[in-house]
Protein backbone atom coordinates (compact mmCIF):
# COMPACT_ATOMS: atom_id res chain seq x y z
CA UNK A 1 0.00 0.00 0.00
CA UNK A 2 2.91 2.15 0.89
CA UNK A 3 4.01 2.11 -2.75
CA UNK A 4 0.74 2.42 -4.18
CA UNK A 5 -0.29 5.50 -1.92
CA UNK A 6 3.00 7.58 -3.62
CA UNK A 7 1.91 7.35 -7.22
CA UNK A 8 -1.79 8.24 -6.23
CA UNK A 9 -0.71 11.25 -4.90
CA UNK A 10 1.50 12.07 -7.86
CA UNK A 11 -1.33 11.29 -10.03
CA UNK A 12 -3.68 13.57 -8.33
CA UNK A 13 -1.22 16.47 -7.88
CA UNK A 14 -0.74 16.28 -11.67
CA UNK A 15 -4.51 16.61 -12.32
CA UNK A 16 -4.40 19.34 -9.67
CA UNK A 17 -1.91 20.74 -11.67
CA UNK A 18 -3.14 20.49 -14.92
CA UNK A 19 -7.16 21.90 -13.76
CA UNK A 20 -5.34 24.82 -12.40
CA UNK A 21 -3.04 25.64 -15.19
CA UNK A 22 -6.55 25.28 -17.40
CA UNK A 23 -8.90 26.93 -15.18
CA UNK A 24 -6.40 30.49 -14.90
CA UNK A 25 -5.40 30.34 -19.11
CA UNK A 26 -5.63 33.32 -20.57
CA UNK A 27 -7.54 34.35 -23.83
CA UNK A 28 -5.66 33.72 -26.85
CA UNK A 29 -3.80 37.35 -27.48
CA UNK A 30 -5.00 39.50 -30.48
CA UNK A 31 -2.77 38.75 -33.91
CA UNK A 32 -0.36 41.29 -34.34
CA UNK A 33 -0.92 43.69 -36.53
CA UNK A 34 0.86 42.88 -40.01
CA UNK A 35 4.12 44.72 -40.65
CA UNK A 36 3.54 48.23 -42.27
CA UNK A 37 4.61 47.85 -45.58
CA UNK A 38 7.50 48.66 -46.90
CA UNK A 39 6.54 51.53 -49.17
CA UNK A 40 4.92 53.63 -46.44
CA UNK A 41 7.42 53.55 -44.23
CA UNK A 42 8.85 56.86 -44.86
CA UNK A 43 4.69 58.13 -44.61
CA UNK A 44 4.76 61.97 -43.16
CA UNK A 45 2.57 65.02 -43.13
CA UNK A 46 2.55 66.80 -46.41
CA UNK A 47 -0.19 69.43 -46.24
CA UNK A 48 -4.09 69.98 -45.39
CA UNK A 49 -6.25 71.55 -47.47
CA UNK A 50 -9.57 73.51 -46.45
CA UNK A 51 -12.59 74.41 -48.15
CA UNK A 52 -13.55 78.07 -47.26
CA UNK A 53 -16.38 80.48 -47.90
CA UNK A 54 -14.66 83.63 -47.91
CA UNK A 55 -10.83 83.12 -49.94
CA UNK A 56 -9.37 86.97 -49.39
CA UNK A 57 -10.34 86.88 -45.48
CA UNK A 58 -9.28 83.57 -45.06
CA UNK A 59 -5.96 83.86 -46.64
CA UNK A 60 -5.41 87.39 -44.45
CA UNK A 61 -6.29 85.62 -41.69
CA UNK A 62 -3.65 82.77 -41.82
CA UNK A 63 -1.28 85.53 -43.07
CA UNK A 64 -1.70 87.45 -40.53
CA UNK A 65 -2.25 85.43 -37.40
CA UNK A 66 -0.40 81.98 -37.68
CA UNK A 67 2.44 83.34 -40.22
CA UNK A 68 1.32 81.89 -43.49
CA UNK A 69 2.67 83.13 -46.68
CA UNK A 70 1.09 82.37 -50.11
CA UNK A 71 3.06 80.80 -52.09
CA UNK A 72 1.29 79.33 -55.02
CA UNK A 73 -2.52 80.45 -56.34
CA UNK A 74 -4.02 78.04 -58.62
CA UNK A 75 -7.05 78.98 -60.32
CA UNK A 76 -9.26 77.26 -62.44
CA UNK A 77 -12.92 77.69 -63.33
CA UNK A 78 -14.63 75.64 -60.50
CA UNK A 79 -12.48 76.60 -58.00
CA UNK A 80 -9.69 78.77 -56.54
CA UNK A 81 -6.41 77.15 -54.67
CA UNK A 82 -4.16 79.05 -52.66
CA UNK A 83 -0.96 77.21 -51.22
CA UNK A 84 0.22 78.30 -48.02
CA UNK A 85 3.74 78.16 -46.30
CA UNK A 86 5.15 78.72 -43.33
CA UNK A 87 8.03 77.54 -41.24
CA UNK A 88 7.09 74.13 -40.79
CA UNK A 89 3.50 73.15 -42.78
CA UNK A 90 1.64 74.08 -45.60
CA UNK A 91 -2.17 74.53 -46.05
CA UNK A 92 -4.27 74.58 -48.47
CA UNK A 93 -7.18 77.15 -48.82
CA UNK A 94 -9.46 76.28 -51.15
CA UNK A 95 -13.02 78.39 -52.36
CA UNK A 96 -15.15 76.12 -54.84
CA UNK A 97 -18.09 77.72 -56.96
CA UNK A 98 -20.94 77.30 -55.28
CA UNK A 99 -19.53 75.77 -51.96
CA UNK A 100 -21.14 76.54 -48.67
CA UNK A 101 -20.66 75.77 -44.70
CA UNK A 102 -23.89 73.64 -43.63
CA UNK A 103 -23.39 74.87 -39.75
CA UNK A 104 -24.75 71.41 -37.44
CA UNK A 105 -25.56 71.72 -33.58
CA UNK A 106 -23.76 70.71 -31.59
CA UNK A 107 -20.61 72.36 -33.78
CA UNK A 108 -18.78 69.12 -33.37
CA UNK A 109 -21.45 67.55 -35.81
CA UNK A 110 -20.23 69.50 -38.30
CA UNK A 111 -18.50 67.56 -41.82
CA UNK A 112 -15.32 68.90 -41.72
CA UNK A 113 -11.97 68.68 -40.03
CA UNK A 114 -12.77 68.85 -36.02
CA UNK A 115 -9.82 70.31 -35.64
CA UNK A 116 -6.57 70.54 -36.50
CA UNK A 117 -3.81 70.55 -33.84
CA UNK A 118 -0.78 72.83 -33.57
CA UNK A 119 2.26 72.14 -31.97
CA UNK A 120 4.19 75.18 -30.31
CA UNK A 121 6.90 75.70 -27.11
CA UNK A 122 4.32 77.32 -24.51
CA UNK A 123 0.56 77.05 -25.16
CA UNK A 124 0.21 79.75 -22.52
CA UNK A 125 2.38 82.18 -24.60
CA UNK A 126 1.21 81.52 -28.06
CA UNK A 127 -2.34 81.90 -26.53
CA UNK A 128 -1.46 85.20 -25.56
CA UNK A 129 0.19 85.86 -28.35
CA UNK A 130 -2.97 85.05 -30.46
CA UNK A 131 -5.48 87.11 -28.49
CA UNK A 132 -3.49 90.12 -28.96
CA UNK A 133 -3.47 89.68 -32.66
CA UNK A 134 -7.09 89.47 -32.25
CA UNK A 135 -7.72 85.78 -32.67
CA UNK A 136 -10.77 84.10 -31.42
CA UNK A 137 -9.09 81.57 -28.74
CA UNK A 138 -10.99 79.88 -26.19
CA UNK A 139 -8.46 78.07 -23.64
CA UNK A 140 -6.53 76.47 -26.15
CA UNK A 141 -8.55 76.41 -28.92
CA UNK A 142 -8.18 78.58 -32.26
CA UNK A 143 -10.56 79.29 -34.43
CA UNK A 144 -9.87 80.88 -38.23
CA UNK A 145 -12.56 83.45 -39.32
CA UNK A 146 -14.82 80.86 -40.79
CA UNK A 147 -14.68 78.91 -37.45
CA UNK A 148 -12.51 75.88 -38.11
CA UNK A 149 -10.85 75.18 -35.32
CA UNK A 150 -6.95 74.06 -34.48
CA UNK A 151 -5.86 72.99 -31.34
CA UNK A 152 -2.55 74.27 -29.66
CA UNK A 153 -0.35 71.58 -27.58
CA UNK A 154 3.25 71.61 -26.51
CA UNK A 155 5.83 69.12 -26.39
CA UNK A 156 4.43 68.69 -22.71
CA UNK A 157 3.49 65.23 -21.76
CA UNK A 158 -0.22 64.36 -22.50
CA UNK A 159 -1.21 64.07 -18.66
CA UNK A 160 -0.53 67.79 -18.27
CA UNK A 161 -2.63 69.27 -21.78
CA UNK A 162 -6.22 70.08 -21.26
CA UNK A 163 -8.28 69.82 -24.77
CA UNK A 164 -11.33 72.41 -25.00
CA UNK A 165 -14.57 71.46 -24.52
CA UNK A 166 -16.89 71.28 -27.82
CA UNK A 167 -18.43 74.80 -27.96
CA UNK A 168 -21.60 75.36 -29.70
Amino acid sequence: MTKIFPKILVAQLAAATLFCAASFAQAPAAPAPAALPEALIGLKYDHVSLSVQDLDREVEWYSRVLGFKEVKRLERPNMVNVNMRNANMRIDLIKYTGSKRTPADPVYMEQGWAHLALTVPDVKAAVAALKALGADVKGSALRDPEGNEMELFSEAPMAVQTPPAPQK
